[in-house]
């Protein structure tokens, strides 16, 4: 079946690009592109899982990390005192 899309002709360029370095007709690259989409969006909940640890993981060495400066709470940051007055 064929199909015909409309495309800015820059869009067009790279896509016939690289489908010629993939050595692929325009046809069968986009269908590569197609499932491959299909393959992402379809993770498995051990994948979504093992993605968020993943995640977490990393966020926690960043909050490991030593800090150049204290952490200030956002009234300490702006400079108000305990009666919500600028300080100094």
């Amino acid at each position: 079946m064929a199909i015909t899309l409309e495309m800015k002709p820059d869009a067009e360029t790279r896509l016939r690009r690289r489908a010629e370095e993939q050595g692929l007709g325009i046809g069968e690259y986009v269908a590569t592109l197609v499932a491959e989409r299909d393959e992402s969006e379809s993770r498995s909940p051990e994948q979504v899982e093992a993605y968020v640890a993943k995640v977490n993981s990393l966020l926690k060495r960043l909050d490991e990390l030593p800090r150049r400066n204290p952490v200030l709470s956002a009234d300490q940051a702006i400079g108000y005192d305990l009666w919500g007055l600028p300080e100094g």
